[in-house]
């Protein structure tokens, strides 16, 4: 084979090559958004800094050690979130995304089962209730990317039945628990049920789902008296209330 159609070959295949097993990260340099202030902050412990105000923004900076890996949040509200990993000294940009909500809490738990601490940022709301936003951890890269199937309330992993739980809870018209399973990086619902109390609290409808060609579907409606149905969706689905939400370590 001659030089030049082996020259050839080569600009043929190389694109190829390139496009399969590529660390999907961007090396970070000076003028991605608060390297500065992380590289000024970060000393090899715990941050946390909260009710952070920069550039007219509000929000907070969390760098920790996740799954033996350097890990920096940066979130302000109704803003872009960054997340940085540090591989081989330096920081690298891991995932971008918008998001409305307050970085309130910070915790470190496996919410897939795949043994791997993943990234929960909460911000709690009316009734002890959290709206959550995750970062699933990606060993196969050693990076996190934001999946929008898991940002909902109270989300939390039940190693026992290897489900994931979600919940609305304590309020007068929004009461629901729901379980999905683990299809992928995606979430596929398996079951749920939704209290529906009125005004008086004297009367009170619960509705049952259970998932349907991977679609949330119902299934039946029983209108009960106030306890009794109070009685019944505490047991369905699970029955510790939100004893699940608070597993992992929280910053």
């Amino acid at each position: 084979m001659t030089f030049r159609k082996l020259f050839c070959l080569l600009v043929i295949l190389l694109p190829a090559c390139r496009s399969k097993n590529v660390r999907p990260v961007t090396i970070v340099n000076a003028k991605l958004p608060y390297i500065d202030s992380i590289l000024r902050y970060d000393t090899g412990v715990d941050v946390k800094i909260e009710d952070w105000k920069k550039d007219s923004l509000e929000g907070g900076m969390f760098i920790t050690d996740i799954n033996k890996i350097r890990v920096a949040i940066v979130a302000f509200e109704n803003s872009t979130w960054y997340c940085y990993v540090k591989t081989n000294g330096a920081w690298m940009l891991s995932d971008s995304f918008k998001n409305n909500q307050y970085p309130f809490e910070f915790c470190l738990t496996d919410l897939n089962g795949d043994g791997y601490d993943d990234i929960r940022l909460s911000c709690p709301v009316m009734r002890g209730n959290n709206v959550c936003t995750v970062l699933l951890y990606q060993p196969q890269y050693h990076i996190f990317r934001h999946n929008s199937y898991y940002d909902q309330m109270n989300i939390g992993y039940d190693s026992a039945t290897h489900l994931v739980r979600a919940s609305a809870l304590g309020g007068l018209f929004d009461n629901r628990k729901e379980l999905y399973k683990v299809t992928g990086d995606s979430l596929t619902f398996y079951k749920g049920i939704e209290m529906i109390i009125n005004t008086s609290g004297s009367v009170g409808e619960l509705i049952y789902y259970e998932g349907k060609a991977g679609n949330k579907t119902e299934v039946k409606t029983i209108k009960e008296r106030g306890n009794k149905t109070t009685g019944d969706f505490n047991k369905e689905c699970w029955d510790d209330d939100l004893n699940y939400f608070s597993n992992g370590r929280c910053l």
